[in-house]
């Protein structure tokens, strides 16, 4: 004679729809909270090349501006392009980078230089800006 079985083996276990419900709310918000997370990363990332390429263009400007004399006496307003990766180029292109010189008021004419080197085709706020200085000629 055979014995019958209690009911709890006869019972499988099974995740309710409720729980389910709950498990996929907790995965929806992780998944948008690491993608959140991700994008910001590349929006920092890609600030943080524009910051050091622009600081290298600022770095090559005025090394040539002190070596080879950029900027002559009494000179304007001047501009320079360069690429994506830094190299000067003869014409702006969008992805690029501007250096503009500027003379300042200060002191003697032709002393001073303000340095500004902005993104691509926008000229409101400069990702890099220095001031140069004729090197003295007395030594």
């Amino acid at each position: 004679m055979m014995l019958p079985l209690p009911p709890s083996l006869f019972r499988r276990r099974a995740f309710t729809l409720v729980e389910v419900v709950i498990a996929l709310g907790i995965v929806s918000f992780s998944l948008v909270a690491i993608l959140g997370a991700f994008a910001a990363g590349m929006d920092t990332m890609r600030r943080g090349i524009e910051q050091t390429t622009s600081a290298l263009i600022s770095s090559s400007v005025a090394s040539e501006f002190r070596s080879d004399g950029i900027v002559g006496n009494g000179a304007g307003l001047i501009t320079l392009y360069f690429s994506q990766d830094g190299v000067a180029i003869s014409r702006e292109e969008t992805g690029g980078y501007t250096a503009i010189i500027t003379p300042l008021e200060e002191g003697a004419a032709g002393e001073s230089w303000r340095l500004d080197v902005f993104p691509g085709l926008q000229r409101e706020r400069p990702l890099f800006t220095s001031r140069l200085t004729a090197p003295s000629e007395s030594l």
